[in-house]
Formats: C-alpha cells, structure tokens, sequence
C-alpha cells in the first residue's frame, strides 16, 4: 500500500488529535503550496475545518491537491491511514481495522492492524436481518446461518427460529475464533420474514 505523501509533509499540514480522532487542517505557507495567492485562498477556505470528508461507505477520505508534495496531481487517502501514519512514524504495513465497528472513528486506540480476514471478522451486519451472517432463505422459510472462513462460505444450517439461528452462529463464531457478533437487529425486516 504505497503511499505518494511523506509522513513530513503530513505534520506540516495536519493537526490530528489521536484522543479524539479528529483531523484538523493547518494554516498552509507558500513553500508548501508554490504560489501565493493560492495559499491565501487556501487558508481562507480551509485552515482549522475539519480534514477530509466522509465517503459513502462511511470512511473519512482526505484529499491533497495543489501542492508541491502531490506535484499538484490529485490524491486521496484514508483518514485511519493517515492518523496511524502520524502516530507512529510509519504507513501501516498492512490494511486497518476499526476496533469498534465505525469506520469513522478515527482515535488511534480504536485503530489496529489486521488482515482482510480479521477484518472481515470484525465488521458490523449488513444484512437485512441486523444479525451477523444470519438472513432470511425466502425459498424454504427459515433462517439461514452461513460463515466466511478461509475465503470459503460453510453453510451452517436453516433454522426454524431466529434465537435458534443465533445460537448456532454464536457456536461457530466460538470454534472459528470469531469476536461476538455485533448484531443491530432490524425488528420490522424480522417481522416481515416471519409472517
């Protein structure tokens, strides 16, 4: 994951908090923008707001433009890189996980280093049920449990009941060495399937 901005140009340009996980941006000279009109509207525009802007997949994307670092061609690189970056002197190795979930929640204590695999473990129900690897099979009228292990999908079973569904997941969870599930149910998608 090669980055094109040095982690130098990032403390010149960026105040983060790694309590918060808020990014500030910093009052630019011309030395770093190469032109002094553009600095002036720069700062005017952007110095103290808040750095970056959320992405429609929930992560704070930062974009670096008209600068000497960038040689002026348009970058764009993730926040919790980029706090990481800051924090430790170093770009991250490998890919980052978001400890609880919110993929905006940039405090470096909620930052880690994982794999697609642990992160995959990791990551909060995107199903319409609101649980984990738990949907609806509309074919058979049950509860489908199925998990990811390996890069290999292993169905678990159908299930007559959604608590039984879950207990059986919890149980695979625990074999695979999964993190409990951070399951927000979606109580009327629920209702619907079992009607």
């Amino acid at each position: 994951m090669k980055n094109t901005i040095s982690i130098d140009f990032l403390k010149k340009v960026i105040d983060y908090n790694p309590e918060t996980g808020i990014a500030l941006w910093k009052p630019r000279n011309d030395s770093l923008m190469g032109d002094t009109n553009l600095t002036q509207s720069w700062n005017d525009k952007f110095a103290g707001k808040p750095a970056g802007s959320l992405s429609s997949k929930g992560y704070i994307i930062v974009s670096f433009k008209h600068n000497i670092e960038s040689g002026g061609k348009l970058c764009k690189i993730l926040m919790h890189r980029i706090a990481w970056a800051l924090v430790h002197n170093e770009w991250p190795e490998s890919m980052l996980d978001h400890d609880n979930g919110i993929r905006h929640d940039n405090r470096i204590a909620n930052l880690k280093l994982s794999d697609n695999s642990k992160n995959g473990k990791n990551s909060v129900p995107r199903s319409g049920s609101g649980y984990k690897n738990i949907c609806w099979d509309k074919t058979r009228n049950k509860w489908l449990v199925t998990l990811k292990t390996n890069g290999k999908v292993t169905n678990i079973g159908r299930f007559e009941n959604l608590e039984e569904a879950i207990i059986e997941r919890n149980k695979s969870y625990k074999e695979h060495g999964y993190p409990i599930a951070r399951d927000n149910p979606n109580l009327d998608y629920i209702k619907e399937c079992v009607k």
